[in-house]
């Protein structure tokens, strides 16, 4: 029995020591080395080359060229129609010959606006130098024909106005401004002055002062669009009409640029109110009340700004009694000086019968006495002053009215200031 065993479990041995053996004698697979790492992934993306051709942006200064000739093949080249190229060329040699123009005839100093006697440069210059200004000009009009000629095979006429334009004393005032503006602003300027010179058919004048007041609101609306704030109280000191008013009575009055400047700005004020040199409706006696007010009050602030001394001749220039009396003293070869006597007698007689006037314990009829002797008094030392010949034109003058009212028992107005 267990002989037997043992010999069953030796063969089972055997059997198991064979499979080994058979097992280990097989060729076995290349072992796999597998290495762990803490490192993240990388995805290495490979980038693609795409190449897109893109039509070379148009360059206008490509086509652009100093050479005129050039520049008109080049047009040409790009097929502008001939008209196209016309105008093109013909503009661009009307902006450089225009500037050409204004250089050769530019102020080499600024307008003194705040100066009375002050002109345009081209204004004052003297007979002969204004004959060269005109004949620069008419030889670069010469030119810019040739020019045209030549390039475009064209006759080129221009208007006279045009090709002496930089001579226009006004636009000579606007030389403070870049020339795009200067020319809106001449352009604004010539059509309301023509808008201001159709007469209505209103004969009592009031429809014309509406229309007055009403263009000039309307143009001040179209400066204020294309001007900045300097350039449009730059624009008033020297074109406006509170600036030319204060200019035609300085007189022999100096001012300085600040002051003048000041002066300007009130003058401005009034005339916004009461339209300025056109005045207000006579029959109107409320509106005549607040005109004198706004008056007196203008009358303080340029006594503020002049002192007295200066603001007292600044009245005088304004009164048309004085300029009669400066008329007649040229008329007889008479210095200013007289005129400035005559002057000085009618404020010291209209001050006595202011008094006369108001005394009230003078009986009626001495008062009238009283009056026609001071009358005759100051006739008779105006006549010693301005001689008969200039007396006799003062007379004539709408200033003189003061004298004849001398012996009036209550005054009737006269002359006044303009």
């Amino acid at each position: 029995m267990n002989v037997t065993r043992l010999a069953i479990m030796s063969v089972v041995v055997n059997a198991i020591l064979l499979g080994v053996v058979f097992t280990l004698l097989r060729e076995s697979p290349p072992s796999v080395l597998v290495v762990e790492t803490n490192a993240p992934l990388k995805i290495v993306e490979r980038q693609v080359e795409v190449k897109v051709e893109v039509p070379e942006p148009f360059d206008w200064r490509k086509v652009e060229s100093p050479d005129y000739r050039e520049y008109i093949a080049n047009l040409r080249s790009l097929g502008c129609p001939e008209q196209t190229v016309r105008d093109i060329i013909v503009a661009d040699v009307n902006a450089l010959f225009d500037m050409r123009r204004r250089a050769a005839v530019e102020p080499q100093t600024q307008y003194e606006f705040w100066k009375p006697d002050a002109l345009p440069a081209f204004s004052s210059h003297p007979a002969e130098q204004i004959r060269e200004r005109f004949e620069q000009l008419r030889k670069l009009a010469d030119e810019k024909r040739l020019v045209l000629r030549e390039l475009l095979g064209i006759e080129w006429t221009e208007r006279m106005d045009a090709t002496f334009s930089p001579l226009n004393p006004r636009e000579q005032l606007l030389t403070f401004l870049p020339m795009e503006k200067r020319l809106k602003v001449e352009e604004i300027e010539q059509r309301f002055s023509a808008m201001l010179m159709r007469r209505t058919t209103d004969a009592s004048g009031r429809e014309q002062l509406g229309n007055f007041k009403r263009l000039q609101v309307e143009k001040r609306a179209e400066l204020e669009k294309i001007l900045s704030t300097e350039e449009l109280a730059d624009y008033d000191l020297r074109l406006s009409p509170a600036a030319a008013t204060l200019r035609s009575k300085l007189g022999s009055v100096n001012v300085s640029e600040a002051e003048f400047r000041e002066m300007v700005g009130i003058r401005r004020k009034f005339d916004e109110e009461f339209g300025g040199l056109v005045g207000i409706d006579a029959a109107d006696q409320a509106a005549r009340e607040r005109r004198e007010m706004a008056q007196q009050k203008m009358d303080d602030q340029l006594l503020r700004i002049l002192g007295r001394q200066r603001f007292a001749d600044f009245q005088r220039k304004q009164d048309w009694a004085y300029h009669g009396a400066v008329l007649a003293a040229a008329r007889s070869g008479l210095p200013n000086e007289a005129a400035e006597g005559v002057y000085e007698m009618k404020q010291i007689a209209e001050a006595e019968v202011q008094r006369v006037r108001g005394d009230a314990g003078l009986p009626p009829e001495e008062r009238r006495r009283i009056l026609n002797d001071m009358r005759t008094a100051v006739e008779e030392s105006v006549l010693k002053v301005l001689g008969k010949e200039g007396y006799d034109a003062y007379q004539k003058q709408p200033g003189s009215s003061w004298l004849r009212s001398l012996n009036q028992s209550e005054p009737k107005g006269g002359a006044g200031r303009r």
